[in-house]
């Protein structure tokens, strides 16, 4: 295993009486690509929205366990949410900009965070080439975020997420709204962003986590029934669970 970006320790998230995902436990790799796949149901996004404290949102909702980013427990009182989310950033299945520029949309988290304001241009322009999408935009700055077709507003919702210099990214199904030409743009973009950055993501395409992951944890019904490098779980999995997963015998 590589060098460790998040440790998930025992990890057990209910809602109510509802018990989502039942005792996980697994090594994520820094700068690496890890895909969470599973049906429908199956906790993947629910164990996502815990490694940046997203499900704290939801009343009802209990999570035990350790979430161990270096020697620090995420999941403990004494961690500032909105302080972690600059470390542990987040893109949405769906593209959701602010309804303002777009210079504006990669600005508005430094900003928050007190960036001086004649450090912004290069940090925009930095987080949208990141991004791939400084060709597209450099001369519409100006223009409304919401005039981007569905692929670059993805793009612009990475850019906005890079722009607090997170250390993790999680993607929680990015390209499901997305059309095909769209959707190998992203996979594209998110190879290359895993030389700066471990980035985990949940799909329910199976050909995708076997293109662009390094990684795969398979999810039934909340329990983690597989983890290892990708490769492995696509052409010899361990359990025959996976194995009937993956050649469509359920899901």
């Amino acid at each position: 295993m590589e060098d460790v970006a998040i440790s998930i320790e025992k990890v057990s998230v209910s809602y109510g009486t509802n018990e989502a995902v039942k005792q996980v436990s697994m090594d994520i790799p820094i700068k690496k690509v890890t895909a969470f796949i599973g049906p429908s149901g199956c906790g993947k996004t629910t164990l996502l929205r815990t490694l940046n404290r997203m499900n704290d949102e939801i009343e009802g909702c209990k999570v035990e366990g350790r979430l161990m980013m270096s020697d620090t427990d995420l999941l403990s009182t004494e961690v500032d949410p909105v302080a972690l989310r600059k470390k542990v950033g987040m893109v949405f299945q769906k593209p959701n900009p602010f309804p303002t520029s777009i210079f504006e949309n990669v600005a508005f988290g430094p900003k928050i965070h007190g960036m001086d304001s004649d450090k912004l241009d290069d940090l925009v322009e930095r987080c949208l080439k990141d991004a791939a999408l400084w060709e597209e935009v450099h001369d519409r700055l100006d223009d409304s975020a919401m005039s981007l077709s569905g692929g670059q507003q993805q793009r612009l919702c990475i850019a906005r997420a890079l722009s607090v210099e997170p250390e993790i990214i999680l993607m929680d199904e990015p390209t499901s709204a997305l059309d095909p030409i769209a959707t190998t743009k992203i996979e594209q973009l998110i190879s290359e962003l895993k030389s700066k950055y471990t980035v985990i993501i949940v799909t329910h395409n199976m050909q995708q986590a076997a293109r662009i992951s390094d990684y795969t944890g398979f999810m039934y019904i909340g329990e983690l029934v597989e983890f290892g490098e990708t490769a492995q779980i696509f052409e010899k999995p361990n359990e025959e669970l996976t194995e009937n997963y993956l050649t469509g015998r359920f899901g």
